[in-house]
C-alpha cells in the first residue's frame, strides 16, 4: 500500500521574504547571546536528541495520544487553495513525492507529503489544532503545521510536539536547531509549556516590518519643510536619501501639489516654530517620526483640514508599534517586556500581567508610546489600520507619504507597469466601505478576473477537494477563476475566498437572479459583480443594497440584477458583500462595461497614470523604525511569520516527517519547479520555498549570502537580519514568546487600537479620544485582568 505524509500547513497567511539557504554543518549553538532573553539556552546536541523522547512537558503526558498511521504526512496551512503560497506548498510536495534519490535516500522512512488547507488565518489554524488535540483525534489529524509558537505551546501542554531532532542522531533524520541562525531560534527556549530543551520550532519563514516610501509625496513635503526654514542635514545618509526622493518625483509633483494643495500661509511658522533638522535618522526613531508627521500634516491646504484622506504615516499594525517601542524602551528586556517569559517549575510560562501593572516598567513604557500614538492619530497625522487593513490600498494613489507594514507586502505598494491603462473606482464616504475588487492591488487589468467575475450555477464546476469540504452545504454557485463557493445560508465556507448567503431572503434573491440570467441560455452573458465591504457597516451595507434593488427594479432589459447579500473571508473576520448580476457586451467584458456599471452604480471612474500612481520605481524602501528615541541603545528587528511546528503521531509516522523537514532544510540539489509553465523555477528546496513564499529561512550563515531579489522588501529584510547578525552592539531580535493565550493578547490589543483609529477617523476631538486608561480598561475586557 502507497504511504504518505501529511503535514499541516495552519498559518501561511502573508507573503513573506525569501533567501537562498546556506548549507551549514551542525555547529552547537545555545541560543541567541545577543538576547535578553531570561530563559535562553537551547542545551546541547545530545541533550536536545534524549529530550526528543522525553518530549517537551513530560508533565502533559496524561493529555497525549498516539495517532493512527497513514498512508500520507500531512501538512497544515491556511493558504488558500488557488494562492501562489499554496501552490508553492504543493509543488514543493510533489517533488519530494516523485524524486526517487529521496526514496533511497530515506528508504524505511519514506512517506509521501500532502498538503491540506485549515481555514484562512492563522487564528483559523490555530483553532483546529486545539480542537483536534482536546478531541484526540487520532484519524484526522496532522503531522506538521505552519503556524505561530502560540500553537506550538497548545501542543506542548499535552506534550504532542514533535522535537525535529533523532534520539540516535540518525543523520537523515536529525535537524537540529543550530542549522540555523540563533537570533531566530528563541522560540525554542521561551515558548511557554516547553520544559525540556529540544527543536521543536523551525524559523522556516522569517520577515520583519518595513518603511514602504511613497517618494514624491514625501519629497514634496520635505521640499516645503526645507524651503520654510527646516535644515536639511548634510550626512552622506541623508543626502543620498534626500535626492533618491528628488528623482523619484519628476513624473508625479505637480499632480502631487494639485492633490495635496499649496503650503498653507502660516507653513513658514509652523516648521520654523518645531525647529525641525531633517534626516534620514530622524525615520529610524518613532518618536522622532510622529513628531515630523504631526507638523508635514498641518503644512498643505488639503491636508490640515483632516478632511481630504491625506496623510503622512499609515500604521498597519499598531499592535507591532507598541510591542516593538515597550521593548526598545525598557533596554530591550524581555523580562519587563509586555509579554515577559519566566521559568516556573522548570517550565517555560509568559506573562502578560504589566501592562495592567500600575507603575511597571512596560506599562509606563506603554503609556508614552500610546500618547505618542493618540496625539498623531487625533491629528490626522497617523492612521492606525485596524487588522486586516493595510495603507498601501491609497498610498499607491498619493494619499500616504509612507506607511509601515510587513515585509510579506511588496507586490501590493506600487502599481505595476501593466495596470498603465487599468481603472480605478471609488465611492464617495457613504459608501467608501464599499469596493469592486477585493484586492487593494490593481496591478492586473484583466477585467473579467478582477471586477466582474465568471460563475457556474451549482456545485459541478468546484475542485474535487471543494466538493469534499462543502458536502455538508447547498452550494448556489462557483465562481471565479478559481471557482470558489457561493452557499446558502446557514452553512459554513470552506476557504476564505468562499462566500455563504446572510438568511433565506438573500438565498431566493440570487435563486431569482439565477433564474433570470441562466434562461434561454444566456448564463454566458453575464458576469456575478462581488460589491464587497472592507470593513463592516451596516449603515452602507443598507444604503448599497437599496441602491442596487432601485436600479434593478427600473431595469427593463434585466442588464442589472439584484443577487441578495453574502458574507466571506475568514472566520475571524467575514466581510458583508452585496451581490449583482450584469450583463457584457460581446459575451465578454471591456472597459464601456465597466465605466457603465461603475456609474450607475454611484463611483467615480478614472484611469490609471504615471502621475496619479505609486510606480515601482518611484517606491523607496527603508527599515522602519528600530528605536523609540534619541535614548534607545539598540535598533530592535521585529520577527514576524510563521514557523513549521511538529506533530507526534506514532514512531512510523514521525520518522518520516523528520525525514520530509531535513529534505527541505538541507537537501542542495536542483529541481525544476512548475516544468512547462511560465513560472518554471529551478532551485534547492529551500531556495524555491523562501523565494515562493517570499519569507526568508535564515540558515546559520545567512548574513554572508549576497543574494539579492527583484523584491525591495525582501532585500531589506535580508539587509536588516544581517545588521542583527553582524552587529550584535547595535542592533538585537524580538519575537514575542509562543503562549496559549498569546493570539487573544493580540486580539485584545488590536481592539483597543481599533477603538482609538476609529475615533481619530471620525475627527473625534482630541480631549475625547480614548485616553490611555480607557485602552487598557478595553484591552482587558477581552483579555481579563489575571493572566
Amino acid at each position: 500500500m502507497k504511504q504518505k505524509i501529511f503535514i499541516s500547513l495552519s498559518a501561511i497567511a502573508s507573503i513573506g521574504l525569501g533567501l537562498s539557504a546556506i548549507a551549514c554543518s551542525g555547529a552547537n549553538q545555545s541560543g541567541n547571546s545577543g538576547s535578553n532573553n531570561p530563559v535562553n539556552g537551547q542545551g546541547e546536541l545530545q541533550e536536545r536528541r534524549a529530550n526528543s523522547l522525553l518530549g517537551a512537558n513530560p508533565e502533559g503526558r496524561n493529555n497525549a495520544f498516539q495517532q493512527d498511521k497513514k498512508e500520507k504526512i500531512v501538512l497544515a496551512a491556511n493558504f488558500l487553495g488557488s494562492t501562489a503560497q499554496a501552490n508553492a506548498l504543493v509543488e514543493l510536495a510533489n517533488a519530494y513525492n516523485s524524486d526517487p534519490d529521496v526514496k533511497t535516500k530515506y528508504a524505511g522512512f519514506f512517506k509521501p507529503v500532502e498538503v491540506e488547507q485549515i481555514g484562512s488565518t492563522y487564528s483559523d489554524g490555530a483553532k483546529k489544532v486545539a480542537q483536534y488535540l482536546k478531541a484526540k483525534n487520532k484519524s484526522a489529524f496532522y503531522n506538521l503545521v505552519l503556524n505561530h509558537p502560540s500553537v506550538a505551546a497548545e501542543i506542548a501542554k499535552s506534550n504532542m510536539l514533535l522535537s525535529f531532532n533523532d534520539s540516535l542522531g540518525r543523520e537523515n533524520l536529525d535537524t537540529d536547531v543550530s542549522l540555523f541562525s540563533s537570533l531566530f531560534t528563541d522560540a525554542n527556549t521561551n515558548t511557554e509549556n516547553i520544559k525540556n530543551p529540544s527543536t521543536y520550532i523551525l524559523p522556516v519563514m522569517k520577515s520583519t516590518m518595513v518603511s514602504s516610501v511613497n517618494g514624491p509625496v514625501l519629497y514634496y513635503i520635505l521640499k516645503t519643510m526645507v524651503d520654510n526654514g527646516a535644515t536639511l542635514s548634510q550626512d552622506k545618509d541623508t543626502q543620498d536619501f534626500y535626492n533618491a526622493l528628488m528623482k523619484t518625483s519628476s513624473s508625479d509633483l505637480e499632480f502631487i501639489k494639485q492633490k495635496w494643495g499649496n503650503p498653507v500661509d502660516n507653513a513658514r511658522t509652523l516648521v520654523t516654530s518645531a525647529n525641525l533638522t531633517i534626516s534620514k535618522d530622524m525615520f529610524n526613531k518613532y518618536e522622532d517620526l510622529l513628531n515630523f508627521a504631526m507638523v508635514a500634516q498641518k503644512l498643505f491646504t488639503n491636508s490640515a483640514n483632516n478632511q481630504n484622506d491625506l496623510h503622512i504615516v499609515g500604521m498597519d499594525f499598531p499592535t507591532v508599534t507598541l510591542k516593538t517601542s515597550v521593548f526598545s524602551i525598557v533596554g530591550n528586556d524581555y523580562s519587563k517586556s509586555l509579554e515577559a517569559p519566566s521559568k516556573v517549575a522548570g517550565t517555560n510560562k509568559v506573562s502578560y500581567n504589566s501592562l495592567s501593572t500600575t507603575g511597571s516598567p512596560a506599562q509606563v513604557a506603554a503609556r508614552t508610546v500610546y500618547k505618542k500614538l493618540k496625539d498623531a492619530a487625533g491629528s490626522g497625522a497617523v492612521v492606525l489600520q485596524p487588522l486586516g487593513q493595510y495603507s498601501s490600498g491609497k498610498q499607491i494613489y498619493h494619499n500616504f507619504a509612507l506607511s509601515i507594514g510587513s515585509t510579506a507586502g511588496y507586490l501590493y505598494n506600487f502599481i505595476d507597469d501593466t495596470a498603465a491603462s487599468a481603472l480605478r473606482f471609488t465611492f464617495d464616504s457613504s459608501l467608501d466601505k464599499f469596493s469592486f475588487d477585493d484586492n487593494d492591488n490593481p496591478a492586473a487589468s484583466n477585467y473579467n478576473n478582477r471586477y466582474f467575475v465568471s460563475f457556474k450555477q451549482g456545485s459541478e464546476y468546484l475542485s474535487a477537494s471543494a466538493k469534499d469540504k462543502n458536502k455538508t452545504n447547498e452550494v448556489l454557485l462557483s465562481f471565479g477563476k478559481n471557482n470558489n463557493a457561493l452557499i446558502a445560508s446557514g452553512g459554513k465556507t470552506a476557504s476564505g475566498s468562499d462566500f455563504h448567503m446572510v438568511d433565506a431572503k438573500s438565498d431566493q434573491a440570487l435563486k431569482t437572479a439565477l433564474a433570470e440570467v441562466t434562461k434561454d441560455g444566456n448564463q454566458e452573458n453575464y458576469k456575478l459583480l462581488i460589491l464587497r465591504q472592507s470593513s463592516n457597516d451596516n449603515n452602507q451595507l443598507a444604503t448599497m443594497k437599496a441602491k442596487v434593488m432601485n436600479l434593478a427594479s427600473k431595469d427593463t432589459k434585466k442588464e442589472l440584477v439584484y443577487a441578495g447579500v453574502a458574507k466571506g473571508g475568514s472566520s475571524s473576520r467575514p466581510r458583508n458583500a452585496v451581490l449583482v448580476f450584469v450583463k457584457t457586451s460581446n459575451n465578454n467584458f471591456v472597459k464601456t462595461d465597466l465605466e457603465k456599471y461603475g456609474k450607475q452604480l454611484g463611483a467615480s471612474v478614472s484611469q490609471l497614470t504615471s502621475a496619479n500612481s505609486l510606480n515601482k520605481s518611484e517606491l523607496v524602501v527603508m527599515n522602519a523604525p528600530g528605536k523609540w528615541n534619541k535614548n534607545s541603545t539598540k535598533n530592535v528587528a521585529f520577527l514576524r511569520g510563521p514557523s513549521l511546528i511538529g506533530i507526534k503521531a506514532n514512531e512510523e509516522d514521525d520518522n518520516a516527517t523528520k525525514a520530509f523537514v531535513h529534505w527541505l532544510v538541507t537537501n542542495k540539489k536542483t529541481y525544476t519547479f512548475f516544468s512547462g509553465k511560465n513560472n518554471e523555477v529551478s532551485a534547492s528546496p529551500s531556495e524555491f520555498f523562501q523565494r515562493q513564499m517570499s519569507y526568508l529561512m535564515p540558515i546559520a550563515g545567512f548574513e554572508t549570502s549576497t543574494t539579492k531579489f527583484n523584491n525591495g522588501f525582501l532585500d531589506n529584510a535580508l539587509e536588516v537580519f544581517s545588521s542583527a547578525a553582524k552587529d550584535p552592539q547595535n542592533w538585537t531580535t524580538y519575537e514575542p514568546p509562543g503562549s496559549e493565550l498569546g493570539d487573544l493578547f493580540d486580539q485584545a490589543l488590536d481592539s483597543a487600537f481599533r477603538n482609538l483609529g476609529n475615533q481619530a477617523l471620525v475627527n473625534t476631538s482630541a480631549d475625547k479620544l480614548q485616553s490611555f486608561e480607557a485602552f487598557v480598561n478595553s484591552f482587558t475586557e477581552i483579555f481579563g485582568s489575571s493572566n
